[in-house]
């Protein structure tokens, strides 16, 4: 005999159909949030990185513009192209105003070769007169300043943009007036160390032009020494790192001994050090710095005529690095980045950063390194190494 007053008690142990549904209803709410979210994540991740990347080509590009002259010096200076210019690549562009026009899709390094997985992006530039009194307003007659405008799209949209204005002034007078030169980043341009001293002599006996400058000086003197440079040579002695990223955006080259200075110039995220030896070996990896040195197939070759304490570039290395000598095995002892190679990539293995110019790394320089013991094939190397960084490998 079924007992009445337990119904209720069982009724009330179930869900009604009302609150199923209501149940139901809001699960499915939270659910549509959670995508949603998820979607805006994405798409939020997908804009930063299609901006990051942009900021990068237009980087590049500004920095190779602001590395020529304010008009041209060979030529009677005209506004744009000269007749003796080239429009098929920017290899023998020598002022900013030659730019003027100038569009190509995809991206395309000086030399006209195109970077890779690039295809739908843009690069633009608009040269024009600014007026002295308003820098934003374009006047038609020479005024002395010329404005700059680097403009990148992927598909019909802006994702970055660069205005940089070059004017036509009087020398600064902190800056060398003498011609082109290297660069020769140092501890304390004021007090350069017997080791800083021993490469200011080999690179002078090799009739290069140096002029010294501090690891911390400001970004703002770092701009301004780089205008009449061909190259820089950053020395393995310590407080040469303090540096840090001042010279990354140069379109010229950099030969760089500090091992410190391997992630801000890109090469690979950290470094370790090597037992002192006098040994390396050169890969088969053709390349101007090594083809002319006697191990010329995967053969040691001595460079020292003692062991030195010597580094090496180790972790994540950038996609483009070329390894040109190993200490060891699969340790990078000589490596380079030809300008415009790409330094990293997103998750999705797409580039997002490239090196304006071209790079070299030489792992000799740990504590206690004496140039003095280079033979000469390391002199050689060094010597190879400065010559590709300044373009001279090239007719």
């Amino acid at each position: 005999m079924t007992c009445p007053r337990c119904q209720p008690a069982r009724l009330q142990a179930g869900l009604t159909l009302v609150e199923a549904v209501v149940c139901l209803l809001v699960v499915s709410m939270m659910l549509v949030a959670a995508l949603n979210t998820v979607g805006a994540s994405r798409l939020t991740r997908r804009s930063w990185d299609e901006r990051a990347r942009g900021a990068e080509l237009a980087g590049a590009l500004m920095s190779e513009i602001l590395e020529t002259h304010f008009e041209d010096v060979n030529d009677p200076p005209i506004f744009g192209r000269e007749s003796s210019e080239s429009g098929a690549d920017r290899s023998d562009w020598d002022d900013v105003d030659d730019y003027h026009g100038w569009l190509n899709s995809p991206p395309q390094r000086r030399d006209g070769s195109v970077l890779a997985h690039l295809a739908g992006w843009t690069r633009e530039v608009a040269v024009t007169w600014a007026d002295p009194s308003n820098l934003q307003q374009d006047v038609a007659a020479q005024t002395g300043i010329k404005r700059i405008r680097v403009i990148v799209r992927r598909g019909p949209r802006v994702v970055a943009e660069r205005i940089a204005l070059r004017t036509e002034a009087w020398p600064d007078p902190d800056v060398p007036d003498q011609p082109p030169y290297i660069l020769f980043v140092v501890a304390d341009a004021d007090s350069p160390t017997p080791q800083e001293q021993v490469r200011v002599a080999l690179l002078e006996s090799w009739n290069r032009a140096v002029v010294l400058i501090s690891g911390s000086e400001s970004q703002e003197t770092f701009d301004a020494f780089a205008a009449n440079a061909v190259a820089a040579y950053v020395s393995a002695e310590p407080g040469t790192e303090a540096m840090g990223n001042k010279l990354t955006r140069v379109a010229f080259g950099i030969v760089n001994e500090n091992r410190h200075l391997v992630d801000d110039l890109k090469f690979s995220s950290a470094f370790f050090d090597v037992a002192a030896t006098d040994q390396t070996s050169i890969t088969n990896q053709p390349h101007y710095i090594t083809d002319t040195l006697p191990a010329q197939t995967n053969g040691d070759i001595l460079l020292l005529t003692s062991p030195q304490p010597l580094w090496s570039s180790s972790s994540e290395p950038a996609p483009d690095l070329l390894i040109l000598a190993e200490v060891g095995k699969d340790n990078r002892f000589v490596v380079a980045l030809e300008a415009g190679a790409v330094t990293a990539r997103d998750e999705l293995g797409f580039p997002i950063a490239w090196a304006a110019g071209r790079r070299v790394a030489i792992g000799w320089g740990g504590s206690g390194f004496d140039l003095g013991a280079l033979n000469s094939d390391g002199r050689m190397l060094l010597q190879r190494a400065l010559e590709w960084a300044t373009g001279e490998d090239q007719p």
